[in-house]
Formats: C-alpha cells, structure tokens, sequence
C-alpha cells in the first residue's frame, strides 16, 4: 500500500496507523519505517549492485527497488524521473530484457507472447496515460497466473519467500530469471489504474522531491 504514495504521503500514512494501532493497544514495533524495513532485508550484495546499475541511494528509490524487487504482481512503476526505468534495464540485462513500448498496443501482445515463449522478463516502457487497456490487462493476469504455477512447485527445505514466480531467502542483487516476470513503467503521475488493473498490478512510486533530486546530486 505504500508504494504507491508519494515521498510526503508515505510517513503521513505510517504515522496514521501507529496513531490507531496505539489507541487501540495493540503491540507494534517503536521507530518502525519502511525505510528501515528495507535496510534490514537488504543484503550487502543488493544494496553494492543496485548503485552500481545506478539506482539513486535516497529512501523514495530504495523504498520503491524493495517494493518491486519483492511484488507478486506485475510492477506498475511511476517513474517521471526515468531512475527506475535505467536501474531496471541494467538490473535485468543478464535475463535479456525485453522492452516493448508501451505506446504500440498494437504490437504490445504479440510481443509479450513472443517474450514469454523466449523465457524472457518483460519491460512494458512508457505506457501512455489511460494506457490500460482490457487486452494488456489479460496479458498481465495470463503471466501473473504463470508465475503463481511455478511458485506453487515444490521447493528445498529452509527459510524462503516465494514472490512472483521465484524463490529468495533475502532481497538479492539481481531481480528474477523466471519467464513471468513483468514490469510496467510511466512517466505520468496522473495515469490513471482502472480497477480491473488493480489486481494484477502493485503501483510503485518512484517521484522524488526537490529536496529528494537535490540529495541525489550531492
């Protein structure tokens, strides 16, 4: 649910719930963040390679890399900025990404078909604002329901977590190589998710603040 808050809202909203958590004398964990969370299951590996595929290192784009990193559904990442976007390209380039413009629908299904055929990630770029068609819907709930087959098969014994179609036992560096994984990505805050969207897709919020964009530069 924080994701898809801005960099204001999401501390706002944490506030909001600690308040009717406390009124309501239920236990919870003092100083927790989801900037903190995030820290604490980052491994050292994630955190080196995600700077070095040039992820900014303030909390909106760390907060927002966990968040899709760990997403059962399809991502759909606002990402006005174009950070995300770069970080993920290069996160997935060992997977041969394949990016198809989000502003063809035309070529959009035969392409996710072919992709998946490849066992390919795929990246949706630049998807127009009302870009959510019935058609891309059906394609993204057709690979989500793919990556919840493959993550019902069994698996080695230990602590893992099962999340869109892979296994992890902590965030790791490099995304996924399982074929359903799929991304979506616009630079429109204001594109608007349908609600026959909302159940295959996890909007993440990647806009940064001034005072965020001048952190990154220093």
């Amino acid at each position: 649910h924080l994701g898809a808050l801005s960099e204001q809202e999401r501390p706002e909203t944490m506030a909001s719930w600690v308040t009717h958590l406390k009124s309501r004398q239920v236990p919870l964990t003092e100083g927790f963040s989801l900037a903190g969370m995030v820290q604490g299951t980052l491994d050292t590996e994630a955190a080196e390679t995600w700077a070095a595929a040039g992820l900014p290192q303030d909390s909106v784009n760390l907060e927002g890399a966990a968040i899709v990193s760990v997403s059962r559904r399809c991502p759909f990442i606002v990402d006005p900025h174009g950070h995300a976007t770069r970080w993920l390209k290069k996160i997935e380039e060992h997977n041969k990404l394949f990016i198809i413009s989000g502003a063809d629908p035309a070529q959009m299904a035969n392409m996710v078909n072919l992709a998946t055929s490849s066992g390919r990630p795929v990246l949706i770029e630049g998807l127009p604002e009302n870009g959510f068609s019935d058609r891309l819907v059906a394609l993204l709930g057709a690979r989500l329901n793919r990556g919840t087959e493959a993550a019902l098969q069994p698996q080695s014994r230990g602590r893992q977590y099962v999340s869109h179609g892979r296994t992890v036992s902590r965030m790791k560096s490099t995304l996924s190589t399982a074929e359903t994984r799929t991304y979506v990505t616009t630079r429109s805050a204001s594109n608007q998710l349908p609600n026959e969207a909302s159940r295959v897709v996890t909007v993440v919020n990647f806009t940064v603040t001034r005072e965020g964009i001048e952190e990154i530069g220093r």
